[in-house]
């Protein structure tokens, strides 16, 4: 009877540690800011994002390459689906003193050579070879995952590798990461929950989920809808400020963590004389509108609302800080006329907790704990 008991411990132990929930910590990285200009092109059936990476503040987490192992830092991004690490044939300024893929060194490594190129909106490239890998993200660890070996990179400055966490119908390479890991049943769930946090520079940015809800940060869901498209898309009806609320139509809107500020399709005068108001707006041909960052608190708060849903934006979150102004920050909304799509960026992540269920689609909303 007690070697039974032992073994159904066992037993109950092994369930427990393989239906674990696995986490990637990431640092809010702060780079001098530029223009946020996301291009968008169709492509693939559906709508393909390109992105401009150079200058902006990002989320980053490590990640391991090879076997054995060679450790990366990577850009988490829900605009986009693959992943790209430097090769240690580049040998562009953008590769020097940054970390690169030793291939010799790993017993792991393939490549078929299919070339790959992915274009940004700032004129910047990245450009390589298609190869495959063993990678392992928060301690979740995939086999033969496609990625792109880059040994052309022009204009990327500051993001070094990026880690694309949307669909299969955005890929370069073949399946992201995260697909992969659920094809491979090595995480418990098909759901990616993203929490970030507004930190100091270098220092704990927040927490990217893989097989599940967000239990630790993140309180109950409030409000769920499906993905539209691709993920990470959603539906958004109306725009608000100030009470008054803005009919848009019909448009999508990209939750992004690969962009600073908040996009949307059309002028913003009105919200910037209202903003103007409390708070002492100047133009600015670099950062849009730029204020002091003691005056965040006066920024009044913006509403979308999402598959009949009001999500609001704390006005604090809007104040974005700007590493070369000491004591200035960005306006967070930027207008962008012409373009299709709102990029609800990190302002909106920040201020509540995303999930994506990439079976379902189902795009779920919860409130951040509250410390």
């Amino acid at each position: 009877m007690a070697s039974l008991k032992v073994l159904l411990c066992l037993l109950v132990l092994i369930a427990i540690v393989q239906a674990a929930v696995h986490r990637i910590p990431v640092t809010r990285k702060h780079a001098t800011l530029a223009h946020i200009n996301r291009l968008f092109s169709r492509a693939k059936g559906g709508l393909e994002p390109v992105v401009t990476r150079d200058g902006e503040l990002f989320y980053s987490g490590n990640i391991s390459v090879g076997t054995p192992p060679q450790t990366f830092i990577t850009d988490f991004d829900t605009g986009s689906s693959d992943l790209w690490i430097l090769d240690d044939s580049c040998k562009d300024d953008d590769c020097s003193a940054s970390p690169v893929f030793h291939k010799k060194n790993s017993k792991t490594f393939k490549s078929d050579n299919v070339p790959e190129v992915i274009h940004y909106a700032g004129g910047n490239y990245a450009s390589g070879v298609r190869a495959f890998e063993s990678v392992t993200f928060g301690g979740v660890s995939i086999k033969s995952q496609p990625f792109i070996l880059v040994n052309q990179s022009q204009g990327n400055f500051e993001v070094k590798s990026i880690f694309g966490l949307s669909s299969k119908d955005l890929a370069e390479s073949g399946t992201p990461p995260f697909y992969t890991a659920v094809a491979q049943k090595v995480v418990d769930k098909p759901i990616l929950t993203v929490f970030l946090e507004k930190s100091a520079d270098d220092t704990f940015g927040g927490e990217i989920t893989l097989g599940d809800y967000d239990t630790k940060n993140c309180g109950p869901i409030y409000s769920k809808t499906k993905s539209v498209r691709t993920d990470w898309h959603v539906n958004i009806s109306s725009f608000s400020f100030n009470g008054k609320k803005i009919p848009t139509g019909l448009y999508d809107g990209l939750i992004d963590t690969g962009t600073t500020m908040i996009v949307v399709p059309f002028d913003i005068d009105e919200l910037i004389t209202t903003v103007n108001k409390t708070v002492g707006l100047t133009p600015s041909s670099d950062y849009g509108y730029v204020l002091k960052c003691a005056d965040a608190n006066k920024i009044p708060d913006v509403t979308f609302t999402i598959s009949g849903h009001d999500h609001v934006v704390q006005g604090s979150q809007l104040a974005v800080p700007l590493v070369d102004k000491k004591g200035h920050c960005a306006f967070g909304i930027l207008p962008y006329p012409g373009i299709d799509v709102f990029v609800l960026g990190d302002p909106f992540v920040r201020d509540r907790c995303v999930s994506q269920n990439i079976k379902t689609k189902d795009v779920s909303f919860a409130h951040r704990k509250k410390k």
